[in-house]
């Protein structure tokens, strides 16, 4: 008697179909196309995150650099210039400290050190549901039943979506909430609230 070898769900399926109705699983094919778009869709925020992130790194790696330098070279380029005559020299101490000044006003406003941490977790965790969305969907083709793969396909978009909208709301949540504490430190306190607190 001959054996008859079991075939992935993919290959098994689509010989019964063209055999049974050429039709039948149509929406089982349309369905996991909607979960593949889902799942490309996390890859190209996961990519964007990613990028962004290495973006904010280099500017806080940067500013960070140079603002050390310069917070140590305009002090001792100051003290220079007192004891050596010359507009040259004055000038350039000038120049120094207002750099140092803007560079220190520049991080303290965009904070990219915060902005660099909260945007690589960010695709850490976006790259993190789309490896487990592609393992849960590999795991779907391989059932044998077409209203199960319909239904777990189904709803493995679903909730692959609502955790991709998940993420990135609290990212931007967080965004929101860096400018918000920025603005309130620049914002001239009320001297009504001053008087009280003291």
């Amino acid at each position: 008697i001959p054996v008859r070898r079991h075939q992935p769900y993919h290959i098994e399926h689509s010989m019964n179909a063209q055999e049974d109705n050429p039709k039948k699983d149509t929406r089982v094919e349309e369905i996991v196309g909607i979960l593949d778009q889902t799942i490309e869709r996390i890859a190209g925020e996961a990519r964007t995150y990613g990028m962004r992130a290495a973006s904010e790194r280099r500017y806080h790696t940067g500013f960070g650099a140079a603002l050390a330098v310069l917070s140590v070279a305009a002090p001792t380029l100051v003290t220079y210039q007192t004891q050596t005559p010359g507009a040259l020299f004055q000038i350039i101490a000038i120049v120094l400290t207002a750099i140092v000044g803007a560079a220190g006003s520049l991080q303290a406003t965009f904070r990219w050190g915060d902005r660099f941490r909260r945007t690589s977790l960010t695709a850490l965790a976006l790259d993190e549901l789309e490896s487990t969305t592609r393992l849960e969907r590999l795991d779907i083709l391989h059932t044998r039943d077409d209203m199960t793969v319909y239904r777990r396909a189904f709803d493995l978009n679903e909730s692959a979506q609502r955790k991709l909208q998940r993420i990135v709301r609290r990212h931007i949540e967080g965004e929101v909430a860096i400018v918000t504490q920025e603005g309130d430190k620049t914002k001239p306190q009320d001297p009504k609230k001053k008087q009280e607190e003291g």
